[in-house]
């Protein structure tokens, strides 16, 4: 479903699970390279997941400009990419683990090509240039 009147170019989904430890250098990253203009929804299964506290101890300049937690609705890793689909605003859904397994190099590619008309872009790591690390 395309939001017309969204003033985001895109939402990204953040399943997490006692992320705690993570978070900090996710927000990092993800404000380094993702481009301008998108939200992020970090998706939680319960009030005492650790991620909720790292993400409140971290500094507005540590973090996207636009993050919000959200309670995930249903149960699970699947549960929560579900949630957030329905909690998100923007044209495009990006989906994207806490624990920096994902590379965000190509984000600003794959919007181009959705934005282009594209129903799916999925990076692999079974892809020409991609791989696996450990």
């Amino acid at each position: 479903m395309i939001f017309e009147n969204s003033s985001f170019r895109y939402s990204v989904i953040v399943p997490v699970y006692n992320e705690g430890l993570n978070i900090g250098r996710f927000c990092e990253r993800a404000r380094a390279q993702f481009p301008a203009g998108g939200e992020f929804l970090v998706v939680y299964d319960f009030e005492e997941d650790d991620t909720l506290e790292a993400l409140e101890s971290l500094r507005p300049e540590q973090k996207p400009s636009v993050i919000r937690p959200v309670r995930n609705r249903e149960t699970g890793v699947r549960g929560a990419i579900v949630t957030g689909m329905r909690e998100s605003v923007a044209p495009v859904v990006i989906v994207t683990m806490a624990d920096l397994s994902d590379d965000f190099s190509r984000v600003e590619e794959m919007l181009l090509r959705a934005e282009a008309g594209a129903d799916v872009v999925c990076g692999s790591r079974y892809m020409r240039g991609g791989k696996q690390v450990g």
